[in-house]
């Protein structure tokens, strides 16, 4: 003999309750490590163009020939920095700015590049990223002489909306020893 009875109106006010507390309890979960998952991917695509640019400035600067300091505008957020590399060209690295189109809005950003004799510009930085700080400062040793460049950069990831969902910054600094068979001008 079994006692067949269909869900009860009590039981079904009990399950919406608890699908009312579960389902955006669980929502909330998963748009928070969405909106994490997303920061962290931007601040390593941060880090891997920083990573990017320093071993770029290393390289070129290993090749230079000549830094040259009097042509140079250090010190300054944003330095430009010019010396003659390994064939004798002369060669620029600065911040500059570019309009990009972004999420179809077009801004101007900060952008690094190279200009090498008359060839084009050579961005060294994505489009994605804003770089805020490009500073070359001269280290000198006790002597009073140049010893190298003490580099400082920072970069903000675009956001066309303006909200903290894109809100990720990343900031380094780094010091480049001069070369011995390296002139200074």
């Amino acid at each position: 003999m079994t006692n067949e009875r269909g869900i009860t109106i009590l039981e079904t006010v009990l399950y919406i309750g608890l699908f009312a507390v579960i389902i955006p309890a669980a929502t909330v979960f998963f748009l928070q490590f969405a909106q994490t998952n997303d920061l962290s991917a931007r601040r390593a695509q941060m880090e891997q163009a920083a990573g990017m640019t320093i071993s770029h400035m290393n390289t070129e600067l290993a090749r230079a020939n000549a830094w040259n300091i009097t042509g140079s505008t250090l010190g300054s957020v944003n330095s430009v920095f010019v010396y003659t590399n390994h064939v004798g060209e002369s060669v620029t690295i600065e911040r500059a700015l570019d309009t990009v189109d972004f999420d179809g809005t077009p801004q101007t950003v900060g952008r690094l590049r190279t200009l090498v004799g008359a060839d084009p510009a050579e961005w060294i930085t994505p489009p994605q990223i804003n770089v805020v700080v490009f500073q070359l400062d001269e280290v000198e040793n006790s002597l009073g002489a140049t010893a190298g460049l003490n580099l400082a950069l920072e970069f903000l990831m675009l956001n066309p909306s303006g909200g903290p969902f894109r809100g990720a910054e990343f900031a380094s600094q780094i010091t480049f020893a001069l070369r011995p068979a390296t002139i200074v001008l």
